[in-house]
């Protein structure tokens, strides 16, 4: 990185240390609660100060070199906090329609609907699991919520069948718009994990053969707390594994209740609507972002960033 302020003396400015400081009161006061969890956040703000650098809010065109005035604090360098993207998987990166075909030689013309509901009562067991503290892995609610939606719908399968059908959530496909976007948001240095209900092995599965595992840093599972989200504890958990903080940390999700989860602990929130009949739902909550596609976060969150931290001109006129 080439020289190091914070070895050869270099100081930061008052502006990007005002910054910075007002950072770490946010991360106090508005996070306390998750605090402990996220320590990684105020650590890296730390080093910043250490090193002399600055988040990238303010022009640093008159804090280069040395000397007084325009030329006064030469630690300052241009840097901006790198955003950590948490991607929900089953929904957002993966079609879980994508079962409805193999439903189609087994349910006729239900397919669809039936298909549906086996997904809505995949998260509702998920739901009564975590609020009762009787845990099972996600792929034991889904097996769950398939019998349920047999029952409902009055269908009988073989114990083939069956087999089929769940081994069909392991090779699920990736919606249309993903591996391109993920491409350009990596390109752009965004920092990407999967973050999902599923357990981490499904999760790896999923992404290998969706020919995506590579962009990903890592996979973070709510299956190592044993509950499932939206429980505030697997977003602490998410942002100490990822070692971000929730100034820096985005959920993407196409599910309103993990939207409106990780807002709650701290995070911000991408909601991506795949879907014009979709409604979020009527909380005080509302997503940070709303997007169509996943092609839209880059420019979506760049444009959020520049205005919630309008860049700055440091006044560099000393008094007379």
């Amino acid at each position: 990185m080439g020289e190091d302020p914070g070895k050869t003396g270099g100081r930061i400015c008052p502006e990007t240390l005002g910054h910075m400081a007002q950072d770490l009161v946010n991360i106090v006061v508005y996070q306390w609660p998750i605090a402990a969890d996220i320590m990684a956040g105020p650590i890296a703000i730390h080093l910043s100060l250490r090193l002399g650098l600055n988040d990238g809010r303010h022009d640093v065109s008159n804090c280069a070199g040395t000397g007084s005035g325009p030329d006064k604090f030469p630690g300052c360098r241009r840097m901006r906090m790198s955003i950590t993207l948490a991607f929900d998987v089953y929904g957002t990166l993966i079609d879980t329609r994508g079962v409805v075909a193999a439903l189609s030689e087994i349910v006729g013309d239900k397919a669809g609907k039936f298909a549906q509901t086996w997904r809505d009562k995949q998260l509702e067991y998920s739901f009564r699991r975590g609020l009762m503290r009787n845990y099972e892995n996600f792929a034991v609610c889904t097996g769950n919520a398939l019998d349920y939606t047999c029952m409902h719908y009055k269908v009988s399968l073989t114990k083939g069948q069956k087999k089929e059908l769940l081994d069909g959530y392991r090779t699920l496909p990736l919606f249309a718009d993903v591996k391109e976007s993920l491409t350009r948001l990596r390109a752009a240095d965004f920092q990407l994990y999967a973050f999902s209900n599923g357990r981490a092995d499904a999760v790896e599965t999923l992404l290998i053969r969706g020919g995506i595992r590579d962009l990903f840093r890592g996979i973070v599972s709510v299956d190592d707390l044993r509950t499932f989200k939206p429980d505030p504890g697997v977003y602490a958990y998410f942002l100490s594994r990822s070692g971000a903080s929730g100034l820096t940390a985005w959920l993407v999700s196409s599910n309103p209740f993990d939207v409106i989860g990780a807002i709650s602990a701290g995070m911000k929130a991408v909601w991506v609507r795949r879907s014009n009949e979709v409604v979020f739902d009527p909380w005080e909550i509302d997503p940070t972002l709303t997007v169509g596609s996943l092609d839209e976060i880059e420019a979506r969150i760049t444009e959020y960033r520049a205005k919630a931290h309008p860049i700055h001109t440091v006044n560099t006129k000393m008094p007379p």
